[in-house]
Parts: C-alpha cells; structure tokens; sequence
C-alpha cells in the first residue's frame, strides 16, 4: 500500500482560548483540546498555544487519525466543497477569562478524505462557535 503524497494544508481555526497569570508566567489553554502553553506574556503564550494546537492538528492529519481525535474532543467531520471541517457547539464560551482564539497556520501532511458517503448532511442546531478548517494549498509532493 503505497502512502498519499504530503501537501502543505492551511488550518484555519476559531477555538475557545483561557489566559492566566501564574507568578511571571502566563498560561494559555485551549480546554477543548486539552492543549496548553506558557509565555512570560499573555501574547506570547497565545502565539505558543497556536503553535502547539498546529503541531497537534499535523500530527493527526499525518496519522489518519484527526476525525477520531476530534470527534473524541467533541468535534463533528464535516466534508463541504473539497474543504474539511470539524465543527464543536459545545466547549465552553468566551468570558470569564475566555476568549476566540482565531488563526491561519500550515501543515504539512497527506490531505484527509472524505468519509465514506461525502454527500451527508450532518444537521447542527446552531451556528458552532469552534471550527477547524482545512483545504488544500500549494501542489502535492512526496516527502
């Protein structure tokens, strides 16, 4: 079985951010993915969680597993116009400390499929608050 080429993928995501100070540290916490990361100022440890949510999503993305890692974090796999989706409504709301952590970022991995009947509709009650997007950019190439 031979492996899908790599492409270079643009993530672009909305996802619930917390913030605290703790001593001369700042912490930055994505709850809904259980990621988290420190900086000695509050943007800095929000560049850092960006980052590390990036390396999360690539790793997925290289292994095969990001519908199932997702969905385990609540996201719903959606497939719409030759883009990929994950969408959460639940995951906590800004406030209190909260806010939208909103970013563009690339990976480099082989470019997920559809599921098995791409042409289902998944219902979702609401507008979801946090998406993971991702399409296709620049060629494939094998690494």
């Amino acid at each position: 079985m031979s492996a899908r080429p790599a492409s270079r993928i643009r993530i672009t995501a909305t996802l619930p951010c917390r913030t605290l100070r703790e001593g001369k540290w700042w912490i930055a916490q994505c709850d809904l993915l259980d990621i988290a990361s420190q900086g000695t100022a509050r943007h800095v440890a929000e560049r850092n969680l960006r980052q590390a949510i990036l390396l999360f999503l690539e790793g997925c993305l290289r292994s095969g597993s990001a519908d199932r890692v997702l969905a385990q974090s609540g996201f719903t796999a959606l497939w719409l116009d030759g883009r990929h989706y994950w969408v959460a409504a639940e995951g906590g709301q800004a406030g209190q400390g909260r806010r939208s952590l909103r970013f563009t970022g690339y990976v480099t991995a082989a470019f997920p499929r559809p599921s098995a009947a791409p042409e289902r509709l998944v219902r979702v009650p609401s507008i979801p608050p946090w998406m993971i997007r991702a399409d296709a950019h620049g060629q494939a190439h094998s690494r």
